[in-house]
């Protein structure tokens, strides 16, 4: 989520507007850097210039729903500034969006899911039960689910694959240690690290919440530039 309070020396309400926006951050329980613009800076960028002072943009969109003029100049709100209610809505429209986007690109809510897990998962009780296969059986499908969950973790930030990514590739590396006699390994209990470090990562998704935002650096460019 990318914030800016744009403004420019002389107007009105600019700190009400900032205290606002805080107060609206602090509410959502966003730690979410606030990148202030004076707009008649000749170093601003030029998306920021025609905006009034102050104006606050979330991801881009004003959260009064106005747009650039071909001038700058002060603004005025009911109240003075934009209201904390204000603020928040517009916060929570962008973050219900933004888990939309991130549940459609959730390869555990698609139907890849039954391959790239629900078809490993078989494979993995058979060989549970079928000692001879179970390395042959259980390397190949650790790593398929191992990958595809740091693929998904990559791809929407779904929250338990960032911990069951590499607990699945660990149960591979475990699997092939035993396969080469490099390690002594119970498979059993192999089974069990997995299975509760799986239901621990769910729990903590349950708990945080199903997405969790990429961490990428803050950028000063167009807030509406995908």
């Amino acid at each position: 989520m990318k914030i800016h309070l744009l403004h420019f020396e002389g107007c009105p309400h600019v700190d009400a507007a900032r205290t606002a926006l805080r107060e609206a951050l602090a509410s959502e329980q966003l730690d979410v850097p606030i990148d202030e613009i004076d707009v008649v800076d000749p170093a601003a960028p030029p998306w920021a210039r025609g905006w009034g002072s102050p104006t606050i943009l979330i991801d881009g969109i004003d959260v009064a729903g106005q747009g650039p003029s071909t001038a700058s100049a002060c603004r005025l709100y009911a109240g003075g500034a934009p209201s904390v209610d204000a603020i928040r809505a517009r916060i929570a429209a962008t973050v219900k969006a933004s888990r939309g986007a991130c549940s459609r690109r959730d390869l555990v809510a698609g139907w890849l899911a039954f391959l790239l897990w629900g078809v490993p998962i078989a494979l993995i009780i058979a060989g549970a039960f079928v000692p001879t296969a179970r390395v042959a059986l259980w390397i190949p499908s650790f790593a398929v689910m191992g990958v595809a969950c740091l693929v998904n973790a990559r791809q929407c930030g779904r929250l338990h694959c960032h911990v069951t990514g590499p607990l699945f590739l660990l149960g591979a590396i475990a699997s092939v240690l035993d396969a080469f006699a490099i390690a002594s390994l119970d498979w059993r209990l192999v089974l069990a690290v997995i299975a509760i470090g799986t239901a621990l990562a769910y729990g903590l998704e349950w708990a945080r919440g199903r997405y969790v935002e990429p961490s990428a650096p803050h950028r000063a460019e167009d807030p509406r530039a995908p």
